[in-house]
């Protein structure tokens, strides 16, 4: 092997290692977590959906709000915290906004 292949050989590879780290794996978690908080948006949707069924009372928004929250947090977070209580109230929100025509 040529000496001078070999030293163009050996530059590359920091090279090609900081492309690998600096976008390559970025990408693949952020497409992850992306993929984490669509399964997420489902499962919350679906929860308020049985909320709405499991109280059916006036006034009973506070009650729903906390069936959603311990429930996402039940589900998500066993092992580790993937999204926190406060996280999953904002979305509960937007999606109840939704719900109402108020989004």
């Amino acid at each position: 092997m040529n000496e001078n292949l070999f030293k163009v050989i050996i530059a590359i590879i920091p090279v090609l290692g900081t492309i690998v780290t600096a976008v390559i794996v970025p990408l693949i978690l952020s497409k992850i977590s992306a993929e984490k908080l669509v399964l997420i948006d489902k499962w919350i949707r679906r929860s308020v959906q049985a909320a709405e069924m499991l109280f059916p009372e006036a006034k009973s928004g506070e009650a729903k709000k906390e069936y959603v929250v311990n429930f996402i947090d039940k589900m998500f977070n066993k092992r580790k915290v993937i999204i926190t209580r406060e996280q999953i109230e904002v979305i509960i929100e937007s999606i109840v906004a939704e719900i109402n025509g108020l989004v």
